[in-house]
C-alpha cells in the first residue's frame, strides 16, 4: 500500500541523582522524568489511496539509568536505558486502516554524549 514515517519528539524535565563521587572517572546516574511527546506521521501511498500526515500529543512519564565514562571534566560518554508510559496511546492509521498503536509502554536504549555545565 505504501510506506509511513513515524517521528516522536519529546520535551521533558528530569530529576537526576548520581551514585558515584565527583572525582570518579565513571558515572552512574538515574532520573525520573515527565513531559509531553508529539508523534508525527507522514505516509506515502500508491494510487488510488491518499497520501496523508497527522500528529498527536500525549503526556509521558519515564525512568532512566545511565552508565558512562567521564572523558574530560565537562564531557562524558555513556549508555542509557529508559522505561516509561504515555498517558494516552496514539493510534496510527495508514490508507484508512488502523496500522498500529504507539505508546502505553515505552522502552528505549541509546548511546549518549553529555556536556556538563
Amino acid at each position: 500500500e505504501g510506506r509511513a514515517l513515524i517521528s516522536p519528539y519529546l520535551g521533558a524535565l528530569e530529576l537526576c541523582t548520581s551514585f558515584l563521587k565527583d572525582d570518579s572517572r565513571w558515572l552512574l546516574t538515574s532520573s525520573l522524568g515527565g513531559g509531553i511527546v508529539m508523534l508525527r506521521s507522514e505516509g506515502t501511498s500508491k494510487q488510488p489511496l491518499q497520501h496523508g500526515s497527522s500528529s498527536a500529543i500525549s503526556g509521558i512519564g519515564y525512568a532512566r539509568v545511565e552508565l558512562g565514562l567521564k572523558l574530560s571534566k565537562w564531557i562524558n560518554l555513556g549508555i542509557a536505558g529508559a522505561a516509561g508510559t504515555t498517558i494516552l496511546p496514539v493510534t496510527i492509521r495508514f490508507a484508512g486502516n488502523q496500522a498500529g498503536t504507539w505508546g502505553r509502554v515505552l522502552l528505549a536504549s541509546f548511546l549518549q554524549i553529555g556536556v556538563d555545565w
